[in-house]
């Protein structure tokens, strides 16, 4: 019992010490950590996905559709900047995927969206900031006709039904920012202003309308 006791005593003191040791480190890392995150006005990052979906019928009933597969992806990207009361996010992202229905139809397209997100803010109070957002929507690749993803007949520029900036949607929204974290925050816009631009003519003559533009006829 003499010599359980002391042992007993020294592998408590031991263990009291490593604890403490790994607290004090863990502070040193925190603290560090923080100051990174201080120090540092730009912080970047991005993520990539793909996808690859199926559909195989063997002896389906009438009408239950045909065979189907699916290759996609998406890219996203962003940079944030902070200095003092300024802030300003970034997000682009971009989503292509084709697909191809029964075993007698081509490989069409069936999403091609290109996105673009930016905020720019300034601390007027606490949790508040006031802002604006500005957004772009289009296109990365040229989009044919039945969503082909080429011309009908070779060197037929014609069959194009949209492109990059064809049309390319722009908002712009001035508001306040209500920041509740990192994570969290919420945005109050009193007016929005929306330009829908196409940068081809003859896509605006396609869409006859559908972009929220006028057709030009070519006789005048």
């Amino acid at each position: 019992m003499r010599l359980i006791l002391p042992l007993l005593m020294t592998f408590v003191a031991v263990t009291s010490m490593y604890g403490q040791a790994d607290d004090k480190r863990l502070a040193e890392i925190q603290k560090a950590s923080k100051k990174e995150v201080t120090d540092t006005k730009w912080i970047s990052g991005g993520g990539i996905g793909l996808d690859l979906a199926q559909l195989l019928l063997i002896n389906p009933q009438i009408g239950a559709g045909q065979n189907r597969i699916g290759i996609g992806g998406l890219v996203n990207v962003f940079g944030n900047y902070k200095s003092g009361k300024f802030g300003w996010d970034n997000i682009g992202s971009l989503q292509l995927s084709i697909q191809k229905i029964g075993s007698d139809n081509p490989f069409q397209k069936s999403l091609d969206v290109l996105k673009y997100d930016t905020k720019g803010t300034y601390q007027i109070s606490g949790k508040w900031n006031a802002g604006i957002l500005g957004s772009l929507r289009s296109q990365l690749t040229p989009t044919y006709a039945n969503g082909l993803l080429g011309p009908v007949l070779s060197g037929e520029s014609g069959n194009i039904v949209s492109k990059f900036l064809a049309p390319g949607i722009i908002e712009i929204a001035p508001g306040i920012e209500y920041k509740h974290s990192e994570h969290f925050s919420v945005f109050f816009s009193p007016l929005n202003y929306k330009l829908i631009t196409i940068s081809d003519q003859n896509v605006a003559n396609l869409s006859k309308g559908a972009f929220g533009t006028d057709p030009v006829d070519p006789n005048n």
